[in-house]
């Protein structure tokens, strides 16, 4: 007898990474920014998803308004492979406030769109930056954020035989 099976069919699942509970989750609360002086802070240090997956959209939910008085846009950065670390993509926030309880409007750009079996994903933020030069904002970002990953799990490299 066949059954179905979500990852046959390629049902889009999604991972929320600090999601409230405010907001249907079951962190206590979003991540943080601060200052973030100098280089990056690691929201997600490392999740193993089961087995490989194609990654499809990756994404920022802001759970307390986010402001940086001096214009910063905050930038984040999904990656995967640990020590030889590629980037599934970035983002940037398209205002330097953004409203809680929203998916901002973001620049996104995906580089690697797979994670592999027994991989990890880590997810940071940077320095924040302004829109036109790209040039480094020292300057708080106050608010809070939970991050998104939507994928489907994929065949192995090695087989052809769903790998879970």
């Amino acid at each position: 007898m066949t059954t179905y099976s979500n990852a046959k069919y390629g049902f889009v699942q999604r991972k929320w990474f600090g999601l409230p509970k405010k907001w249907g989750g079951d962190a206590a609360s979003g991540f943080t920014f601060g200052t973030n002086n100098p280089g990056t802070l690691t929201h997600v240090e490392k999740w193993y998803p089961q087995g490989p997956i194609k990654i499809k959209k990756i994404g920022v939910f802001v759970s307390s308004t986010s402001n940086n008085a001096s214009g910063g846009l905050m930038n984040f950065q999904f990656l995967t492979r640990g020590a030889s670390a590629s980037v599934i993509g970035t983002l940037q926030f398209s205002s330097c406030t953004e409203s809680e309880g929203q998916i901002p409007a973001s620049k996104t750009s995906l580089t690697v769109a797979q994670c592999k079996k027994g991989e990890y994903i880590t997810v940071k933020s940077f320095e924040p930056t302004t829109k036109t030069k790209g040039t480094e904002v020292k300057a708080t970002t106050s608010g809070a954020a939970a991050f998104f990953i939507d994928y489907v799990p994929r065949y192995a490299n090695d087989s052809t035989n769903w790998d879970y």
